[in-house]
């Protein structure tokens, strides 16, 4: 008689085992469409349709056809003119390159941490060439510190 209990106790014991497992398995594929965690939240939008929520700005342009003015409004670096608004070391109000302003996205790791040790020696003082708007008449000195 013990035989028996203890063979009917194991088939069952292995049946909860095999529902068990089956339905977290179940579970994990097929999550219950009531479940915020597995559904897309309808306020969600892509970053194309964040940026179009931004007036398009117009810069003026030179005659090398470089837009230059601010980037005060430009909601990304890829937005702001080729030419910068700056005020320079001596105080002469011109304009530095983009590129020459920030850096270009590294593209290997080891351009990633090269750039980001770079960032971190204190009391280096990098300096920019500020320049008219026509992008070529150098007038001024801009200095970008990190202490």
């Amino acid at each position: 008689m013990k035989k028996i209990l203890l063979k009917e106790n194991r088939k069952i014991i292995v049946a909860l085992t095999i529902a068990v497992i089956t339905g977290g398995i179940f579970g994990a594929i097929y999550p219950a469409a009531e479940d915020s965690l597995h559904t897309i939240d309808p306020s969600y939008i892509t970053y194309e349709e964040y940026l179009s929520k931004f007036p398009k700005i117009e810069y003026d342009k030179n005659k090398s056809n470089l837009t230059y003015g601010s980037m005060e409004l430009a909601p990304t670096v890829e937005e702001a003119p080729d030419l910068i608004a700056v005020v320079g070391k001596n105080g002469k109000e011109g304009y530095v390159y983009k590129g020459d302003l920030f850096e270009e996205a590294p593209r290997t790791v080891e351009e990633a941490l090269e750039q980001q040790n770079a960032a971190l020696r204190l009391n280096t003082v990098q300096e920019i060439p500020v320049y008219e708007k026509d992008g070529v008449t150098m007038i001024d000195i801009f200095e970008i510190s990190n202490n």
